[in-house]
This record gives structure tokens, C-alpha cells and sequence, in this order.
């Protein structure tokens, strides 16, 4: 199992450095390979991993509806995992596609959750 979460997170890495290449179709090839990885061995932090990915690509190509759909999906992942870092991000992000969209109070409102969520990470570490 360490050699496919391993070979996993490879092809998620590729997939990122792609994205930063904007070389989105590879960005995603990789990805989808990097998810199909994790969903086998039930790796959900992977998954999210994977959505995010997707969502920041889509994101890029300037698609905020599937930016959104992919972000989405893995916020949920990563509430059931209770994972509050990648919560954060997940709202930050999502709040930068509505700030995009021009949907200034949903922006505001996701901001916020990612703030109070890391507030709370911050106060935990002191």
C-alpha cells in the first residue's frame, strides 16, 4: 500500500507542476491517474488531495462552475476526515472563485470560515 500512496502522490505532484506549467490536459491526466490511485487503496486525504487539483485547474482555464464542483467535493472529504487545515484552504480557495465571479458576500463568507478555522490551528500551536 506504500508503494501506490506513493506513486499516487507522484502523479499528483506532476499534475501541479503541469498546472503551474499551464499545461492543464497533462495537469489533469495525472491527476485522474494520481485519483485513481487513491480511491483504490481508500486513501481520502489523497482524494481531497486530487479535487483540489482539479478544482484549481479548472479554475486556471477560467470554468469556476467545475472549479467549485471539484473544491466542493473535496471540502466535504475533508470534514469527514476532519481535517481543518485543508478545510481552510478548501474555503479560501472557494472564496476566491466567488470573488471571481463577483459574488462578494459568498467570497466574504467562505474568507471568514477559512479565518476562524485558522485562528483556531494557530491557538492550538502556541
Amino acid at each position: 500500500m506504500a508503494l501506490k500512496k506513493g506513486t499516487a502522490a507522484a502523479y499528483n505532484c506532476i499534475g501541479i507542476v503541469y498546472r503551474r506549467q499551464s499545461n492543464y490536459e497533462n495537469a489533469m491526466n495525472n491527476c485522474l491517474k494520481s485519483l485513481k490511485i487513491y480511491e483504490e487503496i481508500g486513501y481520502k486525504k489523497g482524494i481531497a488531495n486530487c479535487y483540489i487539483l482539479m478544482g484549481l485547474t479548472f479554475w486556471n482555464q477560467g470554468n469556476y462552475e467545475k472549479a467549485l464542483v471539484h473544491l466542493l467535493k473535496s471540502l466535504k472529504i475533508r470534514e469527514s476526515i476532519g481535517d481543518r487545515g485543508g478545510m481552510a484552504s478548501n474555503y479560501n480557495n472557494i472564496g476566491l472563485i466567488y470573488w471571481n465571479q463577483g459574488n462578494y458576500e459568498k467570497a466574504l463568507e467562505n474568507h471568514f470560515k477559512s479565518l476562524k478555522i485558522r485562528e483556531s490551528l494557530e491557538r492550538k500551536m502556541e
